[in-house]
């Protein structure tokens, strides 16, 4: 039988399955060669079992596999370094890699040192000059499960909710001795003492640790997936506090184009102004904050009733403190939006339907 006509024949038979069936085909003839496949083409009964439950399944794989390559990819681009053929990631590039996902950042650095050291030195392969991580190397250590997602780090968040039970958006000890007791793994209060301590450099109240510093911590102490499976069960959400208004100033946003903001009394004096005003804190080490920068700017330049603003949140003291505790920022880039004084509204992340989706629900 000709493999041409076979091929025709099962694909007229199973249009709504065309595409599928096309490359479930590509397979068996790669797998098993023309000859094999001809052979195949005389009994098409034996294609239509093959076309679905267990090839169609290997076949999805393949696709969600080759999908996620393609991600991992883009990824290794944003960070790496050099000249087409010979691009990498150094350390600095692999830190960032590691603490943001695909659309957005953590508010602050929470991977220790020694860890960023010890995954480049596990699959860093090049022996000439300074460690350095090509595209395969990056490749091995997504596929270990190092590489931020979207789903873990909601993963993550909904633990560090579940365990501040008094929603102030801080663990201290009773909550850590909680949780070491419901996974089964006891710890003693001197080695409890020790962990804080080597977070509390990062933290802003004594014996507590914030939603960075619970990950800091806990990455080197515990499963997070484990806790997650453990501890979820109902997730009640935090409320964030707002701080008054300054009355209002000499301040100046013109419209249709973004205005940077360097404290957080100018942008409360703008903010009580009464007009509509959307904020983007950023940091300066997130690279989904500078990939956005351009599509911030023409989405700036398409609205003349909003105000756009711009506030880098590690600049000096003052942004620092809108990021940390005005708004408990755990993300970047974060997204505030301000109408009639008050705050109506905020998300993350760089995605540009969402971004005008929100703007049409709370600004019309």
């Amino acid at each position: 039988t000709n493999p041409s006509r076979a091929m025709a024949f099962f694909c007229k038979r199973w249009r709504r399955r065309s595409r599928l069936a096309l490359a479930a085909i590509s397979l068996v003839a790669v797998h098993h060669g023309l000859r094999s496949f001809a052979v195949l083409g005389r009994n098409i009964p034996s294609l239509k079992a093959l076309a679905t439950a267990d090839l169609l399944n290997r076949l999805d794989n393949s696709l969600e596999d080759m999908s996620t390559s393609e991600r991992w990819r883009i990824r290794f681009e944003e960070y790496a370094e050099g000249l087409p053929g010979s691009r990498a990631i150094s350390r600095e590039g692999l830190r960032s890699s590691l603490e943001c996902t695909e659309s957005f950042c953590l508010a602050e650095p929470w991977l220790q040192e020694e860890y960023v050291d010890d995954i480049m030195a596990t699959y860093a392969s090049n022996s000439d000059g300074p460690a350095r991580l090509e595209y395969d190397d990056f490749l091995r250590l997504a596929k270990d499960g190092h590489l931020l997602s979207q789903g873990n780090f909601d993963d993550y968040e909904k633990t560090f909710a579940r365990l501040d039970k008094d929603g102030d958006g801080w663990l201290d000890k009773k909550d850590l001795m909680s949780l070491f007791a419901v996974l089964g793994k006891p710890i003693e209060q001197s080695t409890l003492d020790t962990l804080l301590a080597q977070t509390q450099s990062q933290g802003e109240q004594d014996g507590k640790l914030g939603f960075v510093q619970f990950l800091h911590a806990a990455g080197r102490h515990l499963d997070l997936k484990q806790t997650f499976q453990l501890l979820a069960d109902k997730v009640t959400g935090r409320t964030s506090q707002k701080r008054e208004a300054a009355s209002a100033s000499s301040v100046q946003a013109p419209y249709g184009q973004v205005t940077r903001i360097r404290s957080e009394e100018d942008l409360d004096a703008l903010v009580a102004q009464g007009d509509n005003v959307v904020v983007q804190l950023a940091f300066s080490w997130c690279k989904p904050c500078k990939k956005f920068a351009v599509t911030y700017e023409q989405i700036a330049a398409k609205y003349n009733k909003i105000r756009f603003v711009k506030m880098i949140g590690n600049d000096n003291e003052s942004t620092r403190h809108y990021g940390k505790v005005t708004l408990g920022a755990k993300t970047s880039p974060l997204f505030i939006a301000y109408r009639n004084r008050k705050l109506v509204t905020s998300w993350s992340g760089i995605n540009e339907q969402r971004f005008h989706e929100n703007l049409a629900e709370h600004f019309g």
